[in-house]
């Protein structure tokens, strides 16, 4: 009796530990089994990062980042806003890559150096209202038609204005960074930033509710302060498009004058009123650049002008004149190269283009055809043509006398470097066209 109960007790000792066995047996298979499944996915990951691309599963799709992440990733490919196309596609029909820009270098250290992001999405999804709000800026230059070319765009039925026709959002005496307002060299705070534009500036509702509009103002400082305002504005707007237009810089210069004049308001002392002749008050400018370091000597070099075109010297100079002397800024406006090439060097440091990104039409073309010419500049933004009802400019300005010969001649002489210099940069049908 004792011998048949030891070995049943034997019998149930032996099966427990085949129970155990087959419960380690299969515990080790599932380890191994989460062992290749992570493997898998990691190299999954790891393939994916060397590529150093973030492609979500389709472009306009909803995306959110870890806050580390974003200035890495920068949220958003960089591509012109496209609402309405002649065959009827739409925006996100449109863009089949966004790999090439997405880890830019030169976007990262924009980023870096000028844009505090916070939990704000740079490029937010290109089905978000923000991205047609605004759409594009009238960025300049005063008195060659801004005026005119606004009243010309806010008559498609797609085009919304903003709240005025100069924001002036984005200059420095305006744009106060937002908590971090001292100087010129903080950083923008992305979300504060845009907060206060659309609660100011924008039918926030109206863009919310209806998909196939897009909005614009037109502030002709943001040329004039391009070292500032571009910084400014592809931190808060990095999706915009860029309008410009341009005549004569001596023409220019001149009805600028005679604006003032008319209103009581040339010389550098507002409150006196001083009364000044076009001569004096083009040199009263012409001495202030020269003191800043923005204009050389008439005599100066071919050679010298190369080198100083363009150099981290001229910018420095810029900025000093500006921060130096507030007002009109008569001459500098005239200047139109520098600044352009401004323009143009932000935008490609945050990878667009800026033969696509950025039209600039003349003044003159403007006036002969606005019919042509605005329906050129629909179709850069995408939008269907439409007749335009030519308006009554209420900003004509008054000529009480002709500018003289001799003082034409002398503005020539110092715009002429800066004409080549503008020839250059905007292409061959620019070539010569104010010499």
């Amino acid at each position: 009796m004792v011998k048949v109960k030891n070995e049943r007790r034997v019998e149930q000792h032996i099966n427990v530990e085949r129970c155990f066995l087959r419960f380690v047996k299969w515990v080790s298979c599932a380890v191994f089994l989460a062992f290749v499944v992570f493997n898998a996915f990691s190299n999954t990951i790891m393939m994916s990062n060397s590529q150093d691309n973030f492609i979500p599963q389709r472009f306009g799709d909803n995306f959110s980042l870890p806050h580390e992440s974003k200035e890495k990733i920068l949220s958003q490919p960089l591509q012109s806003l496209s609402l309405h196309h002649s065959n009827g596609s739409t925006a996100s029909d449109s863009v089949h890559e966004i790999e090439e820009n997405l880890q830019s270098e030169s976007r990262q250290s924009f980023v870096k150096a000028y844009c505090d992001l916070g939990d704000e999405d740079w490029w937010p999804p290109i089905n978000s209202w923000k991205r047609r709000t605004p759409a594009f800026l009238i960025i300049g230059a005063k008195k060659c038609g801004t005026t005119s070319l606004f009243s010309y765009m806010k008559q498609h039925p797609s085009i919304v204005k903003g709240r005025l026709k100069e924001t002036l959002f984005f200059i420095p005496r305006r744009f106060p960074y937002w908590e971090k307002p001292k100087n010129w060299e903080s950083k923008v705070l992305v979300e504060p930033s845009r907060s206060h534009m659309y609660s100011k500036d924008y039918p926030v509702d109206s863009m919310r509710n209806n998909h196939s509009r897009i909005s614009f103002e037109a502030t002709p400082d943001y040329i004039l302060y391009s070292n500032h305002s571009t910084k400014a504005i592809l931190c808060t707007i990095p999706w915009v498009k860029i309008l410009c237009i341009l005549r004569n810089p001596i023409d220019r210069l001149f009805s600028h004058y005679n604006f003032l004049k008319d209103e009581n308001l040339v010389g550098q002392d507002y409150a006196k009123r001083q009364k000044k002749s076009f001569r004096e008050w083009v040199q009263d400018d012409v001495n202030r650049l020269r003191e800043a370091g923005v204009v050389l000597p008439l005599n100066a070099s071919a050679s010298m002008r190369k080198e100083f075109f363009g150099s981290q010297e001229e910018v420095a100079a810029w900025k000093r004149y500006l921060k130096t002397f507030w007002g009109e800024h008569p001459v500098a406006r005239s200047l139109y190269a520098f600044q352009l090439e401004e323009w143009f060097s932000a935008l490609r440091s945050i990878g667009r283009d800026p033969t696509k990104e950025v039209k600039i039409i003349r003044e003159e073309n403007l006036k002969r055809d606005p019919y042509k010419v605005t329906n050129e500049i629909f179709k850069w933004l995408n939008l269907p043509e439409h007749e335009i009802m030519s308006t009554k400019n209420s900003m004509v300005t008054k000529y009480s006398s002709k500018l003289d010969n001799t003082t034409r001649q002398a503005l020539k002489n110092i715009f002429y470097p800066y004409n080549q210099r503008l020839y250059r940069l905007l292409g061959e049908e620019w070539q010569g066209i104010w010499d």
